[in-house]
């Protein structure tokens, strides 16, 4: 499938003669461009959003062949109103909850195929008969979108099972779902709009979550590693941890504790440390990796579905239960799709997980889900190597022109048999072009089969074999802290690199 994200513009560029014409052909300009958008950050069903937009850019630039005039006005109308109904329906079946009401209500197939039907139709109206869709194209077409629901759905469906009661029926759980998403969003919006603030009203909001002192045991001020953040950042974390403590892959929240006239965030004790550290230390086998992979997958399928941009996915953000189950964790950039990207201080600890449109513009290009996936790839590749991405590299400069500039991290060496369809799922993840990367839900789904697949064909028992520490003589920690140059923020590592 050519790469819709770059023919935008000129899939709109449709020649016609003076008349009424003209205003239709600018209405179809919009709306392709706004397809595009749609497809290209689409959370669910990703591939059956880029085929319909790959049908519109196809039919647009057969008609910027034609000579149009009054007489096609009707014509114009009806392919206008197909392709509108083609964007109302990409932005029902991309979106979590829009979504899950069609699949429930049996009223996804036919939606799908009067859309697709009505478009057929409006296509062979205007006489693009080289746009018209063979009985092979249109049950190829069928399948996908069947394969594409069935994927979505059952991500969904297995990451937000702990939400629902037993016994439920598929619309009592829909309800439920639909509710628990609406209390995200509101908690976000609270703190996204500024709901909160003054002291007074941060008080209450944060007064449910207080854990009075005496009931936190053990305490080691030497524990505390992740430093103090500022209470605007706790709030947000506060909000989105509150609602997201019903996914076994993320962090679980139990609340904030004041000590020492400080604000503290008290969250599930993860005896095993964080992933980073642990592939550091330990040889792990390919099993424990295709199931930490899968997990991270899960919980982040789950903040997707719950429209939540994590914005740090990177192994220092995974951590580990003392059963070895991931949980992604630190949620102080996190925020909702429809929020503005903010500037981040600590920026240059995360460039080497960064997607390449955000090193390219950090400020005024969007931070999408797409950036998430782009991230985790990078985790992929480091459970796969146990080793940090882009190591040789120090300078955050240099760095940033590789990335931008389509490298990636190394082949693996000695990788099992199964790897390359390991890889297969990260390289399509590590894209270069936002619109090329697969949704969480289709990376949870092929994590979780291979993984499943791995379990089976094994006869060992369902227990893993307990890691191997491993003594590394050049712990890439200092080399790497001790080499970033000083810059405050990613625009500044961007024009020095311009200045070039």
């Amino acid at each position: 499938m050519e790469d819709l994200s770059s023919i935008g513009k000129a899939g709109c560029d449709i020649a016609v003669n003076v008349g009424q014409a003209i205003p239709l052909i600018s209405i179809i300009a919009i709306l392709f461009r706004e397809i595009i958008a749609l497809a290209e950050k689409a959370g669910h069903n990703k591939r059956v959003c880029r085929r319909l937009a790959e049908r519109v850019r196809v039919a647009n630039h057969t008609l910027a062949q034609l000579t149009l005039n009054d007489e096609n006005d009707l014509a114009l109308k009806n392919y206008a109103q197909a392709i509108t109904n083609c964007k109302e329906f990409i932005e029902k079946i991309s979106d979590s909850g829009a979504f899950m009401k069609l699949f429930t209500a049996h009223e996804i197939e036919s939606a799908y195929k009067n859309v697709t039907e009505e478009l057929d139709a409006a296509i062979n109206q205007l006489g693009l008969s080289m746009c018209i869709r063979t009985n092979k194209d249109i049950e190829d077409d069928r399948k996908l979108f069947l394969s594409e629901i069935k994927t979505s759905f059952q991500a969904i469906e297995e990451v937000t099972k702990d939400l629902y009661d037993v016994g439920m029926d598929i619309q009592q759980k829909l309800s439920v779902f639909e509710a628990k998403l609406d209390t995200i969003h509101t908690a976000v919006d609270n703190v996204s709009k500024g709901v909160i603030v003054n002291n007074q009203t941060l008080e209450k909001s944060l007064e449910k979550s207080k854990i009075p002192s005496n009931q936190i045991t053990d305490t080691d001020e030497d524990e505390v590693k992740r430093g103090h953040k500022s209470i605007d950042i706790i709030e947000r974390e506060v909000a989105i941890l509150t609602e997201l403590r019903n996914c076994r892959n993320i962090i679980t929240f139990y609340g904030t504790m004041q000590r020492g006239g400080k604000l503290y965030i008290i969250s599930e004790w993860a005896e095993m440390g964080d992933l980073y550290t642990y592939l550091q230390k330990h040889n792990v086998t390919w099993k424990f990796k295709l199931k930490i992979a899968s997990e991270i997958a899960g919980g982040l399928v789950f903040c997707h579905v719950c429209d939540i941009l994590h914005h740090d996915i990177r192994s220092h953000n995974i951590l580990l239960t003392s059963d070895l189950t991931a949980k992604i964790s630190n949620f102080s950039s996190s925020r909702k799709e429809s929020d503005v990207t903010t500037k981040v201080k600590d920026i240059t600890l995360r460039y080497r997980w960064l997607a390449p449109e955000k090193l390219e513009n950090y400020k005024d290009n969007e931070y999408t889900k797409q950036c998430d996936i782009y991230s985790f790839a990078i985790v992929l590749w480091e459970l796969a190597a146990q080793e940090v991405p882009f190591a040789n590299v120090t300078v955050v400069t240099d760095l940033i022109t590789k990335i931008t500039g389509g490298e990636r991290p190394p082949p693996i060496k000695d990788a099992p048999l199964f790897f390359p369809a390991y890889e297969k799922i990260m390289q399509q993840g590590w894209q270069q072009r936002p619109i090329k990367r697969p949704t969480a839900d289709l990376m949870f789904k092929e994590l979780n089969n291979l993984y499943k697949s791995i379990i089976k064909s094994q006869s060992e028992s369902g227990d893993f074999e307990p890691p191997s520490p491993v003594l590394r003589s050049d712990s890439l920690d200092s080399q790497i802290g001790n080499s970033q140059k000083d810059f405050n923020n990613i625009e500044e590592g961007i024009r020095q690199i311009k200045l070039k």
